[in-house]
């Protein structure tokens, strides 16, 4: 209990502890989720199947990866700016993450959606 207690004080009184771990979180989500979308990819592309990895099966697993890693890029940049903001200046007001926030957001919805099919061009 005291080591968690510690824990919790020092990022309390340090705010930019529980940036920094929210920026390596986020980094490493991103590299795994870039990872496994462009090596199914390249699966698909070159050809090389499997028993269990069947054409089908890589198909959907890249159709889907690639909404993730829509979603999961958005969030890798936020965590950036956020990073790189309070580094910066710690006092920095919570309004301009807001700002940036919903401008992730609000650039991550078109390509889903026209990933998705909802949005077409025809």
């Amino acid at each position: 209990m005291l080591k968690i207690k510690s824990i919790l004080e020092r990022m309390q009184n340090h705010p930019k502890e529980i940036i920094e771990m929210r920026f390596q979180f986020a980094k490493h989500i991103f590299g795994l989720v870039a990872f496994l979308y462009f090596f199914a990819y390249l699966m698909n592309v070159g050809g090389f199947y499997t028993s269990f990895l069947s054409l089908d099966t890589l198909a959907i697993a890249v159709y889907h990866l690639y909404s993730i890693l829509i979603v999961v890029t958005f969030w890798f940049l936020y965590s950036c700016f956020e990073y790189i903001l309070l580094s910066k200046n710690p006092n920095s007001k919570v309004i301009y993450r807001i700002i940036f926030g919903v401008i992730c957001f609000l650039m991550a919805i078109p390509p889903i959606l026209i990933h998705t099919g909802i949005i077409s061009f025809s």
